[in-house]
């Protein structure tokens, strides 16, 4: 039997081949002349992320690295923190433009990373993407997080709503 985080692991390495191996290439397809010149080459990223910076704070190193390489293949600056206090330091040294955050994490939780970051000049317009297997978007959201998504999030949901988060829209 798989430990919980490992199937959550494996599902969405799962996803994210299904997605570039047997779907993302039937979109990319040209339907003529004008569609191949808007679809970006495989890799080359969306030009929404070409410029991004991405903090990604998890305990979980396999998380982090899924996350990170899904979010550099698809063009994106992306820095990583396995604890609170590491994702602090980040944030209000090298000003990502948006932070994806996990609230359970030991020692320094996520939630006090959060209030921290919405609380701190430096990092308070920070948009933050709260991933969580918690229940607890509404919470979430009231202490200071502008999306949520509930773990287990494929990184295509997450691109997502860091976007989202990065045009300024709020969850609701």
């Amino acid at each position: 039997m798989l430990h919980a985080g490992t199937a959550i692991l494996v599902k969405i390495v799962l996803a994210v081949w299904i997605d570039s191996v047997l779907i993302a290439p039937k979109r990319r397809r040209p339907a003529g002349p004008a569609v191949a010149k808007t679809l970006p080459s495989r890799g080359a990223g969306p030009s929404a992320l070409r410029d991004l910076t991405i903090l990604i704070v998890d305990d979980i190193e396999d998380t982090r690295s899924l996350y990170q390489h899904y979010f550099e293949f698809q063009g994106a600056r992306v820095m990583t923190a396995a604890d609170g206090e590491a994702a602090l330091r980040l944030a209000a040294a090298e000003r990502p433009d948006v932070i994806v955050l996990d609230l359970a994490m030991p020692r320094m939780t996520g939630w006090d990373v959060l209030r921290s970051l919405k609380s701190d000049a430096r990092t308070h317009i920070i948009p933050v993407v709260v991933v969580s297997g918690q229940t607890a978007r509404r919470s979430a959201l009231e202490a200071g997080a502008d999306r949520y998504c509930e773990k287990p999030c494929l990184p295509p949901d997450l691109l997502t709503e860091v976007l989202r988060a990065r045009r300024g829209t709020r969850d609701q």
